[in-house]
């Protein structure tokens, strides 16, 4: 699944109304922007996706197992 703003819109708000603690306490702000950055990495590291064109392989790994395509070199692009 691609990375999607109303999911991770959504995982943020519930994370900050479920701090109870009163916006005036000390630590507030730093509760609220942890809750924040935690929701955007587990989302980003849920959902997202990443192309890769390559071109030019050379095998220099082992060719059987239960994952044949590793260890290979080459040039191209991320996306």
């Amino acid at each position: 699944m691609a990375m999607d703003k109303d999911i991770l819109g959504a995982a943020i708000d519930t994370a900050v109304n479920a701090i109870a603690t009163a916006p005036t306490s000390p630590g507030y702000s730093l509760e609220v922007w942890t809750e924040v950055a935690d929701k955007i990495i587990s989302h980003i590291q849920a959902n997202a996706e990443v192309s890769v064109t390559s071109t030019g392989e050379t095998e220099t790994g082992p060719t059987t197992g239960p994952y044949p395509i590793t260890d290979l070199s080459g040039s191209g692009t991320v996306s």
